[in-house]
């Protein structure tokens, strides 16, 4: 039974990663293009890196508690 549990696991991490590269780069050029005018200096600057934390929290929720 642990194999078949492991191969589940597998396979739902494989699942996971081709959904979440079909879906963020269409999500963070989204973040990206955003209307940013009438921003100031520093928020502007600090937009990009949104993505960047999106991009890491969502890696993170897809991995496995056990990993």
């Amino acid at each position: 039974m642990a194999i078949g549990r492991s191969i589940g696991g597998i396979l739902g991490i494989c699942l996971g990663c081709y959904m979440f590269a079909a879906t963020i780069p269409g999500a963070i050029t989204a973040i990206n293009d955003a209307n940013t005018t009438g921003w100031t200096a520093a928020q502007v600057a600090i937009w990009p890196i949104v993505g960047i934390v999106i991009l890491f929290a969502a890696l993170a929720m897809m991995l496995p508690e056990n990993f």
